[in-house]
């Protein structure tokens, strides 16, 4: 089955301008066949992650952009490799990204650093289980310390043995690709379970998690959103 990304091609090569959605999976805006932004359930959007750090001074144009970039690199990883659903992807011409940072990404360079991210990720944990399933801290350390970085820190105090690397990023307000590094070095050194084959988990692990943050404060959220589309 053909995966988002071959679609994106198409599109490029089309010059189209709108949004694609793909079920369950996320959503992909174009302008002249170029990404301007994406969207994934799987990733926490840029609101989130700035409001998770919101600051009364406010942020800086390089930062906004660093933060949309990330943003946009964390949707991609889940979104360009997934499979297209039978259904085809609703595509809306001329449809726009709610947050408007003027940035454009090659899909074909996107595709490119994904495959760069999964590499890594795979140099440090082999298996990508531990990138759906619910995180899970080891009963007992396998010496005699450990040294965590304020991130894994933060993981293992938050894991409740529900909550997914997807899940856990957005309670942090942390982009899932750092989350997931972070998930793998543990892993490595121990500190994590191993997951269960997909066939052996309980059911009571594929239930929903309810959000453990409030609701982003509107007021921050509209700023937020202003600063965005102020980015020349």
């Amino acid at each position: 089955m053909a995966a988002v990304y071959t679609l994106l091609a198409g599109l490029a090569r089309e010059r189209a301008t709108g949004s694609v959605s793909v079920r369950h999976t996320g959503k992909v805006y174009l302008r002249d066949g170029r990404v301007t932004h994406l969207e994934s359930p799987r990733a926490p959007s840029v609101e989130r992650l700035l409001t998770a750090r919101a600051r009364p001074e406010g942020y800086t144009r390089a930062e906004l952009q660093f933060c949309v970039v990330g943003a946009v690199l964390d949707a991609a990883y889940f979104v360009l490799p997934a499979e297209l659903p039978v259904d085809r992807p609703k595509f809306r011409p001329g449809e726009r990204p709610p947050l408007n940072a003027r940035l454009e990404f090659e899909p074909a360079w996107l595709v490119r650093e994904c495959a760069r991210r999964r590499a890594q990720l795979a140099q440090i944990w082999p298996s990508a289980e531990l990138d759906e399933a619910p995180v899970t801290p080891a009963a007992r350390l396998p010496g005699h310390r450990a040294m965590l970085s304020r991130l894994e820190w933060e993981i293992l105090v938050s894991a409740d043995r529900l909550a997914t690397p997807a899940d856990l990023a957005d309670r942090l307000g942390q982009p899932a690709y750092t989350v997931l590094l972070a998930i793998r070095r543990m892993a490595a050194a121990g500190l994590l379970v191993a997951p269960l084959p997909p066939r052996r988990r309980g059911r009571g692990l594929d239930r929903a998690v309810p959000p453990a943050v409030p609701m982003s404060d509107p007021t921050i959220l509209a700023a937020v959103k202003k600063a965005l589309e102020d980015l020349a």
